[in-house]
């Protein structure tokens, strides 16, 4: 036992080292950063604020797909050279891991709370709510929601780890035609969705299938970068012309849900206005870099998409719940118990919406916090474990 904690705590550290000492990439923290913020602010009635070029640039289109992106554009082709075994291990490892041991410890939670009646949602503990529904929708144990995106992340992983194997052994890969046909396969499976075919199982494919292609865009992206980039005055104004020929022609009503894999519209149109609206977030980001160059607090976010991913449904709980607590001694105006009991996105509507701010900056910076302490808590641990 001792033995294996000492590995486990040199591997963490090893992480925590590598994390630290790597080449940051401002561009790309600037996207994570922004599309993190975005997902929390969605959760939390917008934060009470308007987003920059919300009324053209819809969230929903983008802010899953471009996590999948980023992944794609850091993804190296001398990993084309691992073992299947090798890769899994690695994928599962970093991804399934600590996933299924979070779903774990928020399932507990989630029982203890409904037990006492200080919430009516959330799945009993059984072998299916811990092993089999985190595939289908990962909404088991409510605290757990936002994180379903890791496991469509590892499917999607893993798919174009094994079509570039077998590309490679067939000496037939091409990036760009690997691209074409990885969107040949998500505008199948929004059709298919559309058509009804995103229930149960089917829906852990759809939500794969249909980020697919963006993974590969990613790696595509890392190629073409300096060209794109070039003019990136041209290149806006290009994106946004092509964005309103978008809109032009379709009929203002198209959707992409990718939670669910509910999409309305044409499957090519709701394709082009994702790679639209991924170009340019990255375009804008990549605008900024010179005022965000080797900003700590943009790189530690961008570092740490997965605590905040993981951990800010229960900050939003927490606050809420704190509310509940004083609700029982002292009256709040406003405060829904019924709603708070009944959803883990309730928000307190305190005077206006900017009581929502509140819920976007600590559902950030609490996950953020407790990674700063506990990987100072993992280094201390190691260093000490060095010298002994």
């Amino acid at each position: 036992m001792r033995k294996a904690f000492r590995k486990l705590l040199s591997d963490k550290a090893q992480k925590i080292l590598k994390v630290q000492n790597r080449k940051t990439n401002t561009q790309m923290n600037l996207i994570k950063a922004y599309a993190i913020i975005a997902v929390v602010a969605s959760h939390t009635l917008n934060g009470g604020i308007v987003f920059p070029l919300d009324n053209w640039i819809q969230p929903y289109f983008y802010f899953m797909p471009i996590f999948v992106f980023v992944s794609g554009y850091f993804y190296r082709k001398e990993t084309d050279n691992s073992s299947v075994i090798k890769y899994l291990g690695q994928k599962a490892k970093i991804m399934l891991l600590p996933y299924f041991l979070w779903n774990v410890v928020y399932g507990i939670l989630n029982a203890i709370l409904r037990e006492i009646g200080v919430v009516h949602y959330g799945s009993a503990i059984n072998l299916k709510s811990l092993f089999i529904t985190p595939w289908i929708t990962g909404h088991q144990f409510a605290f757990m929601i936002p994180a379903w995106f890791l496991l469509s992340l590892f499917i999607i992983s893993v798919v174009i780890f094994i079509l570039r194997k077998i590309l490679c052994k067939l000496h037939i890969l091409n990036e760009e035609l690997l691209l074409i046909f990885c969107f040949g396969v998500s505008i199948i499976t929004i059709y298919l969705a559309e058509s009804g075919h995103n229930q149960n199982w089917e829906l852990c494919f759809a939500k794969a299938g249909f980020m697919l292609p963006y993974f590969q865009m990613g790696f595509v992206y890392k190629k073409y970068e300096k060209l794109i980039n070039k003019r990136k005055g041209i290149t806006l104004s290009i994106l946004f012309v092509l964005l309103y020929i978008c809109y032009v022609l379709g009929d203002g009503n198209e959707r992409a849900q990718v939670v669910f894999a509910n999409f309305v519209g044409n499957p090519f149109l709701i394709s082009a206005l994702v790679v639209i609206e991924i170009l340019i977030v990255s375009t804008i980001c990549e605008s900024l870099v010179p005022a965000f160059d080797n900003n700590k607090i943009v790189q530690y976010i961008g570092d740490n998409t997965f605590s905040i991913m993981m951990h800010h449904a229960v900050v939003i709980f927490l606050i809420n719940f704190a509310l509940y607590i004083l609700s029982k001694f002292i009256d709040i105006a406003s405060f829904n118990v019924e709603k708070f009991q009944s959803t883990i996105w309730y928000c307190y509507p305190w005077r206006d919406d900017r009581i929502y701010l509140i819920y976007v900056v600590l559902g950030i910076a609490v996950p953020l916090v407790l990674k700063k302490v506990t990987d100072k808590i993992v280094m201390n641990l190691y260093e000490k474990q060095k010298i002994e």
